[in-house]
């Protein structure tokens, strides 16, 4: 069975620790779009990201992945939607 593309980065940003920037939509907190550290995340799992603090992260819910400068995943229009930001 094939994993999730963004497992497979999550995986690769863990096993290389690179400098890298997740921001992921938080349902439960004031600041609709946060920002994770790898250095937080235990494991990659099928349909998560499991924090060290045992919080679940949806990959339904990732907006953007940066890994060394470089874009490897970005939700079309979350930054209008989600911050009201107009990107076009």
């Amino acid at each position: 069975m094939r994993k999730n593309p963004l497992q497979e980065i999550i995986n690769r940003i863990i096993w290389e620790k690179g400098d890298a920037r997740i921001k992921y939509i938080d349902r439960k907190g004031e600041e609709r779009i946060r920002s994770m550290d790898p250095g937080e995340i235990e494991k990659a799992g099928s349909s998560f990201i499991i924090l060290r603090d045992g919080t679940m992260i949806p990959y339904h819910r990732l907006v953007l992945v940066e890994y060394r400068g470089k874009i490897l995943y970005r939700r079309r229009d979350w930054e209008r939607k989600w911050t009201g930001k107009n990107t076009s």
